[in-house]
């Protein structure tokens, strides 16, 4: 990974949710320049291992996989936060990092990407909008509704924001580009 200096692409896929998806329109030069990584648990492994091979690469299509072991949650979503936060440490020497989530496809080249939204704007960082909410306040209630996490682990965290200063989210704050 210390080897990756250019531009790393990288997802996860924890507790065998989701399924592995191959990117497309990939060019000839983005193949040979951008590291493609895919970091699984040993669950998922196994069941990926069961329908697909893996090269002696380690290499499925372009993902490169990296397989983690002893997991420090036993939640699958909690332990699939670790590689997507922690990325510029895993890779610290890429210059741009993307990442992709597990259950998405990776449909445009990344340099196709990178360009529209980060060299043209001239800004360092992007985020994707969420398809439904803006407010971290709402997201924590639809969160608890979903069952995702413990109910008292988000509340300690919403606590910890509002001790912080975050207010909800109102179109007073922009820079938020709105459709």
């Amino acid at each position: 990974m210390r080897q990756c200096q250019g531009t790393v692409v990288a997802s996860a896929i924890f507790g065998n949710y989701d399924i592995m998806q191959q990117p497309e329109n990939i060019s000839e030069f983005s193949k040979d320049t951008v590291c493609f990584f895919m970091f699984l648990d040993e669950e998922t492994e196994a069941a990926i291992k069961n329908t697909t091979a893996v090269d002696n690469m380690k290499k499925i299509g372009l993902w490169r996989v990296v397989v983690v072991h002893d997991l420090p949650y036993s939640d699958a979503r909690r332990n699939g936060k670790i590689p997507k936060l922690l990325l510029h440490r895993l890779f610290p020497n890429a210059r741009y990092s993307l990442w992709i989530d597990g259950k998405l496809k990776l449909v445009k080249d990344p340099y196709q990407l990178l360009e529209r939204f980060l060299w043209r704007k001239n800004v360092s960082f992007a985020i994707s909008r969420h398809y439904r909410r803006f407010d971290v306040f709402e997201e924590a209630e639809a969160n608890k509704a979903g069952g995702k996490y413990d109910n008292a682990s988000i509340d300690n965290q919403i606590e910890f924001y509002k001790r912080e200063g975050l207010t909800h989210y109102s179109s007073a704050k922009l820079p938020i580009h709105l459709p």
